[in-house]
């Protein structure tokens, strides 16, 4: 745990692997963040929907996730609750780095990496400082469905994929535009995940 007293705040990277366009956030967090309030800041930053299982994997080997989801199989032994593990517990100087991963079907994986560790600043809500690139839409069949679907909407006419379009269409605000980040959304939805009593929560939940 971090040092009693101390307000320290944490600068994160969190990127999308494996995209062929850049799709990343910079986050600031409490060094006292739980593994379980990452997992919704991840989300809101991203942009993605909590519609999914998630579990993050330490520098240590150990994994965590939502042990209050007693169907998804998860609580094998190895596997800890994440809402009892804050940040500073496994990120502990920056470079390290945590794997997040969200949605085992489509198995969206993101690097989280420390890049500074701030002192002497008053805690507040989690904020997102920058970003590059559109969250995909969910569903989409992870990194390799995103490229098709891409392709299928940026292609030449007589190259785009019907099935697909009609997809879009159904799924997406169009025209799409893959390396689109809205900055003031993003924190807002950050600093939405706080309710009146200081607790993280996704906001339908609120």
């Amino acid at each position: 745990m971090g040092e009693a007293g101390a307000q320290r705040q944490y600068e994160l990277l969190i990127t999308l692997a494996g995209a062929s366009v850049v799709i990343e956030r910079r986050v600031v967090v409490p060094d006292q963040c739980t593994l379980a309030d990452l997992h919704l800041v991840i989300q809101a930053a991203m942009g993605w929907t909590n519609s999914h299982l998630h579990a993050f994997s330490a520098p240590d080997g150990r994994e965590y996730g939502d042990l209050s989801l007693d169907d998804t199989g998860l609580d094998e032994p190895g596997f800890a609750d994440g809402s009892t593990v804050v940040v500073a517990d496994v990120l502990r100087a920056p470079r390290d780095t945590l794997r997040y991963e969200y949605d085992f079907g489509d198995s969206w994986e993101h690097r989280v990496e420390l890049m500074a560790i701030r002192t002497g600043e008053p805690a507040g809500a989690p904020a997102c400082m920058a970003g590059r690139g559109a969250c995909p839409p969910e569903d989409c069949g992870g990194v390799y469905g995103y490229e098709e679907l891409i392709e299928a909407l940026t292609g030449p006419a007589a190259e785009q994929d019907p099935e697909l379009l009609e997809w879009a269409q159904e799924m997406l605000d169009l025209p799409f535009d893959a390396e689109a980040f809205d900055l003031a959304a993003a924190d807002a939805a950050l600093r939405g995940l706080v309710g009146d009593d200081g607790r993280m929560r996704w906001p339908e939940y609120a």
